[in-house]
């Protein structure tokens, strides 16, 4: 079925679902230097791509939509996340001269955000250390003891070390790290993981 790509691009779920996505990516930290417009034209523009692979048998155009937008901020995350892995980056001197957004010229230091600073500095003042210290415990408090055991082990080595410290499988190492995740994301801890 060929369908027309300006009704498409024009149904108001698909322009709603784009907004909502990209201004909810926009605030992730690894892609908070692509601005809101920015996101949803690459969006769209994937959207426009796989409509020839649209199929009236297998689902509706929302769902087509749905579907498509998010494997496509799966893979933005992935490339964008593989990237700031990426061993072979250089680091760059926060004394170093850059031009900020308006185009002046300022120590590289001054162009981080409040919250990049905390966390490169071990975070902000006495009081908000105590605070994520007390809800890091409390966190680490509904987990198992292996699960809390494995925590603290991957402070200082990987999963596959820790595993075998802990005399289990790595398969079921990742399982509890995996549960872990869960419990710091649902307490809106993720940052600590």
């Amino acid at each position: 079925m060929n369908v027309n790509a300006r009704e498409f691009v024009q149904r108001q779920y698909v322009r709603d679902l784009v907004h909502h996505k990209a201004r909810q990516l926009a605030r992730q930290k690894v892609l908070r230097k692509e601005s809101v417009k920015d996101i949803e034209q690459i969006l769209m523009l994937d959207l426009l791509e796989r409509l020839p692979n649209f199929d009236p048998e297998k689902a509706t155009l929302d769902t087509f939509a749905a579907d498509c937008v998010g494997h496509k901020i799966s893979k933005m995350l992935r490339e964008r996340k593989r990237e700031m892995r990426d061993g072979q980056r250089e680091g760059k001197s926060l004394d170093a001269w850059v031009r900020d957004e308006d185009g002046i010229s300022v120590p590289r230091a001054a162009t981080l955000s409040r919250e990049e600073n905390d966390r490169r500095l071990g975070g902000g003042n006495a009081e908000e250390q105590r605070d994520r210290a007390m809800d890091v415990e409390a966190v680490l408090s509904r987990l198992t003891e292996d699960q809390r055991k494995l925590c603290e082990l991957l402070k200082t080595m990987s999963l596959v070390k820790a595993a075998r410290r802990l005399g289990i499988p790595r398969t079921t190492a990742a399982y509890h790290l995996e549960t872990i995740r869960e419990v710091f994301r649902e307490a809106g801890l993720a940052i600590y993981l």
